[in-house]
């Protein structure tokens, strides 16, 4: 069966729809709470956060990119790229 991925260039989504769409993710595959690398970047610099709460506040200033990625136990993965 082929796998689907869908891209959305230059949206921006509001933090609101990001958490919730990792929420419809962690609730088809059963975890919650799974800790997850994110990333921001700008044209000339770049910055993980250790936490949603760090990341979300950055992200809703300018950036070029930024992602989420978290992995789950069951050898599945959800990237979330922004």
């Amino acid at each position: 069966m082929p796998k689907k991925r869908k891209t959305y260039k230059r949206v921006i989504f509001t933090p609101e729809v990001i958490k919730n769409a990792i929420n419809a993710v962690e609730i088809i595959l059963d975890k919650e709470n799974v800790p997850g690398r994110y990333e921001i970047s700008t044209s000339s610099e770049g910055w993980e956060y250790n936490n949603e709460d760090e990341f979300f506040a950055d992200y809703i200033k300018d950036f070029k990119s930024a992602s989420i990625l978290k992995m789950y136990n069951s050898g599945s993965k959800g990237i979330f790229n922004i």
